[in-house]
């Protein structure tokens, strides 16, 4: 068996499909590639086609001719289609045109950035002292049939500054006084008297030099000096701080200034000072440290939040925030204080709980059935109930708040109070609107009938311990109140009347009694007189008449 040559692609397709119409349906679907074509070739931005066409594939040998844009060397080449559908390359076949070699300008340089040649740009700079006038960049571009640059060279010339300042007495001096440029350096003098003799101290650099910040415009190196009166001193400067003190344009001897350090920097020195001669001050002038801020609070707080300000210099504030249910222990911020010349957090992160509600422990009165726990957490719900005997004083539904409290709060089971009337209810109107129980709280208004008096309030209300208050009145008849009255005053009467006939009863026995005793051992000296004497003075009467007259010893006696 002869070995067969394997057929292209073509082949191997009309092999496969053995029909016509099969073949012309897959023809249409094969790239260009496969049957041998080139695509339209892609625009190059250094030629252009000759003879431009609107084609879109090119068989394969197929030849386009281009020509060299301008700015480029003149020069025409081709393309061709190859065999594997890829165009040749044109690269490297024109060449960029070259503008003049530029100059450098004076007092500057010219910057060539990659060559000179057609689309290649450059750049100028002045030396220092001396500042751009005109574009400080050039670009190869075409100019009729060949390239030059678009832009002229700049011209550098010396930065100018303005007059130096005049100071109040004294003045710069200068070789000129007109013209000042860059690099010129001026002093000044203080001004004295006719002989020669110092009357102003010189304060600050003596000479100031023309210079510049931005490579144009000019600038003094510094402010010029004060000529100041002997024994004065200019304000005293410390950077970072602030005068607390009174601030002036010029200080006397021994004047002083305090300093204040500005947010986030610490003082080192003193900071207070004193003027003395020669415009110095004394101790030695303070200086405002940068304090390092607090670095970066990395404490994380379970079951909460962690609120960090962006700035974390010193006095700021990290705060703590506990999710809903649960409470902070602990304290709710941290601030970044100074620690020696360190600044630190002064808290640790605290500690958020879970929020716990509580039932009172006295729970008399509530049914002991329910199904109630130690502890309620939040969002928790209670259901109460009371015994028989009690009623419910609240909601029977209660739930845990964040706070730990209950909402509503919780209810009271309070003892069924029952206040009674009087059985004996006469007197009072009949038609009046009486329940047969009163409970606590409530309320009762009683009336009298015509002919009674109402003693007492007519409201009263039923109490927790079964009592009224105020105490229920009485209906008491209006003539039985009279006769009340007279039988008091009777009794009143007869009262005072028994006291009175007993104390003359007492007074007329004591009398009785005082001349009994008078009869029983009384004697009549005289018997006209009716005199009671008494024993012991009838003994020293008889002693007296026995001594003087011995012969009256006869007496008479009565018993």
């Amino acid at each position: 068996m002869e070995a067969s040559s394997p057929l292209d692609p073509v082949g191997r397709l009309v092999a496969f499909c053995r029909g016509g119409v099969h073949l012309a349906v897959l023809l249409l679907f094969l790239s260009p590639s496969t049957l041998g074509q080139c695509p339209a070739p892609p625009l190059f931005p250094y030629a252009k086609p000759i003879n431009p066409t609107d084609e879109s594939t090119f068989p394969v040998g197929t030849s386009l001719k281009y020509e060299c844009r301008p700015g480029y060397i003149k020069r025409q080449f081709s393309i061709t289609c190859e065999v594997n559908s890829v165009w040749t390359s044109p690269q490297d076949v024109c060449i960029r045109k070259q503008c003049e070699t530029p100059l450098d300008p004076q007092n500057g340089i010219v910057h060539v950035n990659t060559d000179i040649r057609f689309g290649s740009s450059i750049t100028y700079t002045c030396n220092e002292g001396y500042r751009l006038i005109g574009s400080s960049s050039a670009m190869c571009i075409i100019s009729d049939q060949s390239v030059a640059w678009d832009a002229e060279a700049p011209i550098c010339e010396s930065i100018p500054c303005e007059i130096p300042p005049s100071i109040p007495n004294g003045d710069f001096f200068s070789p000129n006084r007109e013209d000042f440029h860059y690099g010129m350096v001026v002093t000044y003098q203080c001004n004295t008297d006719a002989r020669g003799k110092k009357l102003f101290n010189l304060v600050g650099e003596p000479s100031i030099h023309c210079t510049s910040i931005d490579g144009q415009v000019g600038v003094w190196s510094g402010p010029p000096p004060q000529c100041i009166e002997l024994n004065k001193c200019t304000p005293p400067h410390v950077e970072n701080a602030v005068i607390v003190s009174k601030n002036k344009s010029l200080f006397s001897l021994r004047d002083m200034v305090e300093f204040r350090c500005q947010d986030g920097f610490m003082m080192k020195g003193d900071s207070s000072v004193y003027c003395r001669s020669l415009n110095r001050w004394e101790p030695q002038l303070p200086s405002c440290f940068k304090v390092k801020s607090c670095g970066a609070f990395l404490g994380e707080l379970p079951n909460g939040h962690v609120f960090v300000p962006q700035n974390l210099q010193l006095g700021a504030k990290v705060t703590f925030v506990c999710n809903t249910g649960y409470q902070l222990k602990g304290n709710s911020s941290s601030h970044c204080v100074l620690d020696g010349v360190e600044s630190i957090w002064n808290s640790s992160v605290p500690v958020c709980e879970q929020v716990i509600c509580k039932l009172p422990q006295d729970m008399s009165g509530f049914q002991k059935g329910l199904q109630m726990k130690k502890d309620y957490y939040y969002g928790d719900n209670v259901a109460l109930e009371c015994e028989d005997g009690y009623t419910l004083e609240g909601s029977s539904q209660s739930q845990c708040q964040s706070d730990a409290s209950w909402d509503p709060p919780l209810p009271k089971c309070v003892s069924q109070v029952i206040c009674k009337l009087p059985q004996d209810m006469s007197g009072f109107q009949k038609g009046l609107q009486m329940k047969k129980d009163y409970y606590y709280g409530d309320n009762v208004a009683l009336e009298c009938e015509d002919g009674y008096t109402l003693e007492g309030s007519s409201q009263s209300q039923c109490q927790s311990d079964a009592s009224w208050d105020p105490p229920l009145p009485k209906c008491v008849s209006r003539s039985n109140s009279g006769l009340i009255a007279g039988i008091f005053i009777g009794i009143i009467v007869l009262i005072l009347f028994i006291i009175f006939s007993y104390w003359m009863i007492m007074k007329f026995k004591k009398r009785n009694s005082t001349n009994e005793k008078c009869k029983e051992v009384g004697i009549y000296l005289n018997s006209k007189e009716d005199s009671c004497v008494q024993p012991q003075s009838l003994l020293t009467s008889q002693e007296n008449n026995s001594t003087s007259s011995p012969a009256r010893n006869s007496l008479t006696q009565e018993v």
